[in-house]
């Protein structure tokens, strides 16, 4: 029963349905005053995605967020570490990710850097998690440092900085004359 010739009466006819509408400038500035009440002239109003929300699928509005500088997004995300981190101390010993040790060099470099510029904050080191989960040397305000994660959008873990967790880094023989004097003497302090 079988036939190199297929015939169906099953059909169907879709409506015509424009995939994409072109539009000019002029007419989305339009469509978004007029979607958001805005007042401003066309190109004068800026946000971010993150500044948008969503009540039903095709209701969008601005929320009436602040758009922060990047001096002003870090000291707000400082003040968020420093209440995660007074209200919900960590143990250093605990499991916690770790880096891959193909990055260990830009940790070090990293490291090195954040002991040596007293000054700085904070400093990245390194990642894991496919580079979703960022890990961070953190200088809180009372002088304690702290290795802080950032992963998915939120600060995830932190604990105190251990001699050990940065000699991590630094264990390889060829490495030893890598370590900076100030990281050496945190190293070698043993809190």
């Amino acid at each position: 029963m079988t036939s190199n010739n297929i015939t169906t009466t099953n059909a169907a006819e879709l409506i015509s349905v424009p995939l994409f509408q072109l539009a000019s400038i002029e007419e989305i500035d339009q469509l978004a005053k007029k979607e958001m009440k805005l007042e401003e002239p066309p190109g004068s109003w800026e946000f971010h995605l993150s500044h948008i929300t969503s009540d039903t699928p095709n209701n969008f509005h601005i929320k009436s967020e602040e758009i922060l500088t990047e001096e002003e997004a870090f000291e707000k995300d400082c003040k968020e570490l420093e209440k995660l981190i007074d209200n919900n101390p960590r143990e250093p010993f605990g499991i916690h990710a770790s880096i891959s040790c193909f990055k260990y060099y830009w940790a070090r470099q990293q490291i090195n850097f954040f002991f040596e510029n007293e000054s700085e904050r904070m400093v990245n080191y390194g990642s894991s998690s496919s580079d979703m989960r960022s890990h961070n040397l953190y200088r809180h305000s009372n002088g304690k440092k702290y290795v802080v994660h950032h992963s998915y959008g939120e600060w995830s873990d932190w604990f105190p900085l251990t001699p050990s967790e940065v000699s991590l880094y630094f264990d390889d023989e060829t490495t030893d004359d890598e370590m900076s004097p100030k990281t050496r003497e945190f190293v070698e302090s043993d809190i």
